[in-house]
Formats: C-alpha cells, sequence, structure tokens
C-alpha cells in the first residue's frame, strides 16, 4: 500500500512537472510566435517605406527631368499650348494677346467669369512652373459682348524649387489714390 501511494504520489508529481513545463514551453513558444509575427510586420513596413520612399525618389527625379526639359522651351510657346489647349475646352474664352511685363509675360483674353475660374484652375494644373502675379478683370464697353469680362493675367515663372511647391503667397497689391466705387443692386431710396 505504501508503494503504491508512493507511485500514485510521483505519478502525481509528474503530471504536475509536465503540466509545470508544458506551460513554459507553450509561453515560449506564443513569446516566439510573437516576436517572429512582430518581425515580419517590421519587415513588411519597411518594405512598403522603401517603396514609398522610391515612389518619391522617381517622383522627383521625373519631376527635375520635366523641370529641365521645360526650361528649355520658351515661355510664350508653353503659354501658347497650354491656352490653346484650354480654348479646346471652353469656346467663350478669346485669347486676345500675349504681352512682355516688367513682371513676366501677361495675357489678354475676353471670357465669362466661369471660363476665367476654370482657365485658373486650369493653368495651375498645366503650368506648375508658373506662378500668377497679377489678375485683373474688367468689364468690356457696352456694345462688345455683352456677359463677357475682359481679364489680364500676368505670369511669372518659378525656379524648380518654387515649381515643386506649387503654392507661392501672393505679394499684397500696393495702395493707390483712386477711389473705389463701390455698386449696389438696390438703389438708394435718399433723395
Amino acid at each position: 500500500m505504501k508503494n503504491f501511494i508512493l507511485r500514485v504520489s510521483f505519478f502525481i508529481c509528474l503530471l504536475a512537472l509536465a503540466w509545470f513545463f508544458s506551460e513554459l514551453l507553450i509561453s515560449y513558444v506564443q513569446q516566439e510566435t510573437s516576436k517572429k509575427l512582430n518581425m515580419e510586420k517590421e519587415y513588411e513596413q519597411a518594405q512598403n517605406y522603401i517603396q514609398r520612399v522610391v515612389k518619391q525618389e522617381k517622383k522627383a527625379r521625373d519631376s527635375k527631368i520635366w523641370y529641365e526639359s521645360r526650361v528649355k522651351q520658351n515661355t510664350e510657346t508653353i503659354l501658347i499650348d497650354v491656352l490653346s489647349r484650354f480654348q479646346r475646352q471652353r469656346n467663350d474664352f478669346r485669347l486676345l494677346s500675349i504681352f512682355h511685363d516688367p513682371m513676366g509675360i501677361g495675357i489678354r483674353a475676353e471670357a465669362r467669369s466661369g471660363a476665367i475660374v476654370q482657365f485658373l484652375e486650369f493653368c495651375s494644373d498645366e503650368l506648375p512652373d508658373f506662378t500668377p502675379v497679377s489678375i485683373v478683370l474688367t468689364p468690356p464697353s457696352i456694345n462688345l459682348n455683352a456677359g463677357a469680362l475682359n481679364c489680364e493675367f500676368i505670369y511669372k515663372r518659378n525656379s524648380f524649387e518654387q515649381s515643386q511647391s506649387k503654392m507661392i503667397p501672393l505679394k499684397p497689391m500696393e495702395k493707390t489714390n483712386e477711389k473705389i466705387q463701390f455698386l449696389s443692386p438696390f438703389p438708394s431710396l435718399k433723395k
């Protein structure tokens, strides 16, 4: 009987030790698998980062090549190309002239207000190396096309660093002594 109790107690001790070591083994395996998963995740993140950097580098290299080829082109040629592509889209934008100005190169056109807004958006996409310096809108004389505005845009050409940012704050206009007249859609009731 004593022998039986010793064997049972020894068997229970072996089971307890086996259970204890199995718990240790399971926790060790879980730690190793979590380490491996973390390493795989970090490896995947590193590969994604490298792919992003390679794409950014390729994009920067392509934009540098594009800019260098663009610098060799004549400014007037670039503007005429962009204007002709825009005029194929809109028939209510008519180029009057291209002129040189101390601030840059200017464009005079006659267009409706919607075409002017679309032209500015089109130029911001198609001319990243140009910045509008001045935009002047004036109503035409009464005898001319009703609803169209005379507009004058002056663009300056940017360096490569400026053309990448695409957004350059414009300088505020200088104050003149001209009096500004405000036109109200409602006539004054005062006599």
